[in-house]
């Protein structure tokens, strides 16, 4: 089995060396925990339900989308807590899910390397303030005589956190269409299994909840475009691994260290048994994913879709942005010879391609 190396596309941009993950000491390359304050923990992130009185529950995994704030996770991952939110139907047959103003979803993001019993700073704290899982019209005759929306959710929701300022959110690569996963194929997979309940206010919260990432590799064994079966559509592959629980809505990587699915579902290994099943969520085979990610770029991992801030001469890049609106928000305050202009931007340099 090759070590994977995992390597955000900013540590990329930036020249940095990438370093494979792989085990120390009397670890296995099943299941090890692997501190990456600087990397990749800046991309992989646990999720908590926090409640009116601040207490955090842990709930699973989820990685960065895009520098802006949008988060990829399962969506069983929000099943739960979400049911007493407010659920907006869509007309393609979709689910949007808004949290009450008063608790929800918080993603804590990575700050680099902590000393001691430190509290977690405000800024590590990301609300989600909206949730968004592409659906398959149910099969319920009854439902639209009855005005219910039979929606059946396939495995991946889209968050979207309050925007955080640069350095704070990095991304990993992440190949949305070919090449596909094959039979035989190692992957490695990103979470958090030992994700707990914290009680108390968050500004009491300690390092303890912000460690604890771990990886497992695996090996592809089946591909489901198709699903498990009717009562599981949602596109899989099969990986011979170890994925505990608290790793769902995490990303596998093939590789090239390029996400290519998330964790979804997976059966423990049987007792003196080093590997379990695992079921992936599978990007590329995914319907309505441009739909709910439209800042992928299909061809470029590296490269994120957005609108920028640019001048030609000399090539000046002020900021790049997820929407039109807020690049014309940011503009004015760029100064005389800028322009907005869509496109594919390399994050972390000012690489920019118009188009």
């Amino acid at each position: 089995m090759t070590p994977i190396p995992v390597q955000t596309c900013e540590d990329r941009a930036a020249g940095e060396p990438a370093r494979p993950f792989w085990p120390g000491g009397n670890q296995t390359p099943a299941l090890f925990a692997r501190q990456d304050p600087f990397g990749a923990r800046k991309a992989v992130v646990p999720l908590f339900w926090m409640d009116a009185s601040g207490d955090l529950e842990g709930m699973g995994t989820a990685f960065a989308l895009d520098p802006w704030g949008g988060f990829i996770t399962a969506d069983h991952v929000i099943a739960g807590p979400r049911a007493g939110a407010r659920h907006s139907p869509v007309g393609d047959g979709n689910l949007r899910v808004q949290g009450p103003p008063d608790a929800g979803f918080v993603a804590v993001l990575g700050y680099g390397a902590v000393f001691g019993a430190v509290g977690l700073p405000q800024e590590a704290i990301a609300p989600i303030v909206s949730a968004w899982s592409p659906g398959l019209e149910g099969s319920d005759p009854l439902a639209r005589l009855q005005g219910r929306h039979d929606v059946q959710p396939l495995d991946l929701a889209i968050l979207r956190a309050l925007p955080r300022k640069p350095g704070w959110i990095h991304c990993l690569p992440m190949r949305s269409r070919q090449p596909r996963p094959r039979v035989g194929d190692t992957v490695i997979a990103l979470g958090f299994p030992q994700i707990d309940t914290f009680r108390g206010p968050q500004e009491e919260a300690r390092t303890i909840i912000e460690e604890g990432m771990f990886a497992a590799y695996g090996r592809v064994t089946v591909l489901l475009p198709q699903g498990r079966d009717r009562s599981t559509p949602t596109p899989v592959f099969e990986v011979e691994a170890n994925w505990p629980s608290g790793m769902s809505g995490g990303p596998v990587l093939n590789s090239a260290g390029e996400v290519i699915g998330l964790v979804s579902r997976s059966l423990e290994p049987e007792p003196g048994v080093e590997f379990g099943v695992g079921w992936a969520t599978w990007l590329e085979a995914m319907p309505l994913l441009a739909t709910a990610a439209p800042t992928l770029d299909d061809s470029n991992a590296d490269r994120r879709r957005g609108w920028a801030v640019v001048k030609d001469r000399p090539w000046t890049l002020a900021g790049v942005y997820p929407t039109e609106a807020e690049a014309d928000v940011a503009l004015p305050a760029a100064g005389a010879g800028f322009a907005k202009r869509f496109g594919v931007w390399r994050m972390g340099s000012d690489d920019f391609l118009s188009g």
